[in-house]
């Protein structure tokens, strides 16, 4: 996943969440903005902008 790295990696960053009795993998905050900012569609840009926010409120 670039520019993030291999699966490994990204699964090493990676935090567990349980959803509706579910437990899921979910991509880093950081990875997944690095990710949206690298693609650089129009979308990814306006979604690279909450993401950023939403990192901001996290601390």
């Amino acid at each position: 996943m670039p520019p993030v790295g291999d699966f490994a990696r990204v699964a090493g960053s990676s935090r567990e969440v349980t959803i509706g009795g579910a437990s899921y993998r979910v991509v880093s905050l950081d990875d997944l903005l690095a990710v949206k900012e690298h693609v650089g569609r129009p979308k990814d840009k306006l979604v690279a902008i909450e993401l950023r926010a939403i990192r901001e409120r996290q601390g």
